[in-house]
């Protein structure tokens, strides 16, 4: 898995903040066919298996990317929080 990141922190004036963040993420997944199942291999069909794998193998990459933004306002001795992470 790899992936970088970036965030950008800013004051809007004395009592106000902004937080961006974005990130992108991949993932590259590999797994080998088996010639043959060694030992005993049981499957239920749509179900589930027990046993060895018998599959031909996967191989597939995933990537995910993600934006968070918060501002932060404060008043007094209150701090008011609100933002939004999107994937």
């Amino acid at each position: 898995m790899s992936s970088t990141a970036a965030q950008f922190v800013s004051n809007w004036g004395s009592n106000r903040l902004n937080e961006l963040r974005t990130q992108y993420a991949q993932r590259h997944f590999h797994r080998q066919s088996h010639d043959g199942p060694e030992g005993i291999s049981v499957t239920i069909t749509n179900a589930i298996s027990f046993g060895h794998p018998t599959s031909d193998g996967e191989d597939f990459e995933q990537g995910i990317t993600q934006i968070l933004d918060n501002f932060t306002l404060i008043k007094g001795r209150h701090s008011f929080k609100q933002g939004f992470d999107f994937q």
